[in-house]
């Protein structure tokens, strides 16, 4: 038991480690060489986006017993899933659990779009950015989360924004009032208001 609380602590801070890595390299490359113009305040956004990033491990630790990490669990202690059907090497299990995963997230994230009680959760550079375009069309493409692939199989891809992405507008119409990307305002967002809608369609 103080081993695995050991290895819990150690996985915990990998990840803290890698999270705050990251962010200092995107956030230095946005404040020396930002990829558009700035419209709204830099310290507003990164408040407001980090208070959501520090509250999320809280939501986790109060649904843990019922999502992911408890499920992965009792799935390992009674071999349910593909993955403990088969005697595949560690490495390929890793990779196929990760495009797996990876394919999971995709749908979750269409979901999301598509049917706004689902869109509970608000988530690299260039085609990510086309997602978040003001245009309609453009918004309904690249949900990928990590792994471009699964936009180019199921027909959800789009390489460029019709405006480019020096030009294009990004944000949904509904919500470009800077007051309503304050913490609280972005905490009850996926209650209140018209999300609009996604269609799940393909290009």
């Amino acid at each position: 038991m103080a081993a695995s609380r050991v290895n819990n602590g150690n996985r915990h801070n990998l990840r803290l480690g890698a999270f705050l890595g990251v962010f200092a390299i995107i956030a230095t490359g946005e404040v020396f060489a930002p990829r558009r113009r700035l419209t709204t305040s830099k310290s507003r956004r990164w408040l407001a986006n980090l208070a959501i990033v520090a509250l999320n491990p809280l939501s986790v630790v109060l649904v843990y017993p019922i999502l992911p990490v408890g499920l992965a669990l009792l799935a390992s202690e009674l071999g349910w899933g593909l993955l403990n059907q088969w005697a595949l090497p560690y490495g390929l299990e890793v990779l196929i659990g990760m495009a797996a995963l990876d394919l999971v997230v995709y749908t979750q994230h269409v979901l999301h779009h598509a049917i706004p009680v689902l869109r509970l959760v608000v988530v690299t550079p260039d085609m990510h950015r086309v997602h978040h375009s003001v245009i309609i069309r453009e918004t309904n493409s690249n949900y990928g989360f990590n792994l471009p692939w699964w936009d180019r199989l199921l027909g959800t891809y789009k390489a460029h924004p019709a405006k480019g992405h020096t030009d294009m507008v990004i944000g949904l119409s509904q919500f470009r009032d800077p007051q309503r990307l304050i913490l609280p305002r972005l905490l009850i967002l996926p209650f209140v208001g018209d999300p609009g809608r996604g269609p799940i369609n393909r290009h």
